[in-house]
């Protein structure tokens, strides 16, 4: 399984709002920002908190 995290980022300030176009179609994409972004990408999930929760949630996600 190959997984894309940005963690931090409104996806407003370049250059980390271009990662997600650079992960592969079929790749999981999870975005970590107390801030949702104004941009509603698809295949994309959106945790609305903290780097450090964030985390925690993603990491629950992942081992169901």
């Amino acid at each position: 399984m190959k997984i894309v995290v940005l963690t931090g980022t409104s996806l407003q300030v370049y250059p980390a709002a271009g990662l997600v176009n650079y992960a592969p179609e079929k790749v999981s994409i999870t975005v970590i920002d107390p801030n949702l972004p104004e941009v509603n990408l698809p295949n994309v999930t959106y945790l609305n908190c903290g780097a450090s929760e964030g985390m925690r949630i993603f990491k629950k996600s992942l081992v169901k």
